[in-house]
């Protein structure tokens, strides 16, 4: 099938990681002022390690915890694997992650995402992915719609964007698909943009896939 819309695949493979003495960190950050999400980072934390995440003022912090688990200094209990946390503040800041685990590393993702809505809360909430080969709402807190499903080899989904901005972040968090005619794998990223639908095909089972539009 031939693709028109512009894209760009951020590879697992060879995307950019900083070793620090806590944590492996990767980092995409998104410069086109017309997309809301600014910033995405996946961070494998150390045992027992913080890593610190400074944001702008108007940002809307979205972290999943893809296996551990951590506390940060916003919210006062454990958040686990299969979580997700939303931060909505206002002012330019910085977060403390801490890996909640003394004996295991933590894996974490986080998007950071414009937002000029002035009102400032926190929630955490479970992923709910109630059967697989659906989509289901990461969350209805966010400002933006995001998706999670887990699909069997050979399924296929469509989706219908539903905003007017036409583009999407998405990550494949387990397994290999054919996402919008691009193969990816594993940790691969991409970013479409000036699209009405997204299409993809799993090609391994217990595909795991995150995508927002932006």
């Amino acid at each position: 099938m031939l693709t028109t819309e512009k894209s760009t695949i951020f590879n697992s493979d060879t995307r950019s990681w900083r070793k620090t003495h806590a944590c492996l960190i990767s980092t995409i950050e998104l410069t086109d002022e017309k997309l809301k999400l600014k910033k995405f980072v996946e961070v494998i934390l150390n045992e027992g390690q913080t890593f610190y995440l400074d944001y702008e003022a108007h940002s809307q912090i979205v972290i999943l915890v893809l296996y551990g688990k951590i506390i940060t200094d916003s919210f006062p209990h454990e958040i686990h694997s299969d979580q997700i946390i939303i931060l909505n503040p206002i002012q330019k800041d910085r977060l403390e992650i801490k890996n909640a685990s003394m004996d295991e590393c933590t894996d974490i993702i986080i998007f950071e995402i414009h937002n000029p809505n002035s009102e400032s809360f926190i929630c955490l909430e479970n992923l709910h992915i109630k059967k697989k080969n659906e989509l289901f709402s990461l969350s209805g807190s966010l400002s933006f719609p995001a998706f999670i499903g887990l699909y069997d080899g050979r399924k296929k989904q469509k989706y219908e964007l539903k905003q007017e901005n036409k583009s999407i972040f998405g990550i494949v968090i387990n397994g290999a698909c054919e996402f919008q005619d691009r193969l990816m794998e594993t940790r691969d990223a991409i970013l479409l943009q000036d699209i009405k639908t997204l299409d993809f095909d799993a090609l391994s089972e217990n595909l795991l896939i995150v995508f927002l539009e932006i």
